[in-house]
């Protein structure tokens, strides 16, 4: 069966929160502005937002497709990998420990190919908080379809 090509889908999880804290903090300036009459200071809830834009701009680069019976990922920092499915040695259900987490180079929570090429090691990350969890499983079945013997972490075909 030949999966047609698509894109996962972003979600906005990983900037909830932060989205949530910023809505009230700027809620709670706007009251005090329009008390005080001090439009002036608004230029600290647009640094506010803008910091977050930028801070978070990287982010939207990062996405992985299914394209042409290949994995594709696109890194936040532009570079791109693909990994066809015969090339792929192992699947795995992952999670950052400290070190990882702190140098911010891989997700937290992700699903990792990995896989061997003409040109070394090499793998893809799935991030289970970036994309929504029916097109990662999508992207298992996909891959599943190809390779039946590959193990897929439980719950994701």
């Amino acid at each position: 069966m030949d999966t047609p090509d698509f894109a996962l889908r972003r979600t906005i999880q990983p900037y909830a929160a932060e989205i949530i804290v910023l809505g009230v903090v700027t809620l709670l300036w706007i009251s005090v502005l329009q008390k005080t009459g001090a439009f002036g200071s608004s230029v600290v809830i647009a640094s506010m937002w803008a910091l977050f834009f930028f801070a978070h701009y990287t982010d939207t680069r990062y996405r992985v497709f299914w394209e042409n019976g290949a994995i594709k990922q696109i890194a936040a920092n532009k570079e791109l990998t693909i990994i066809k499915p015969l090339d792929i040695k192992r699947i795995e259900l992952e999670r950052s420990d400290l070190q990882t987490l702190f140098a911010m180079r891989r997700p937290s929570r992700r699903i990792a190919i990995y896989a061997n090429g003409p040109d070394g090691h090499k793998w893809i990350d799935v991030s289970l908080k970036h994309f929504a969890a029916d097109d990662i499983r999508q992207l298992m079945r996909a891959i599943h379809d190809r390779r039946p013997e590959l193990s897929i972490p439980k719950g994701w075909i």
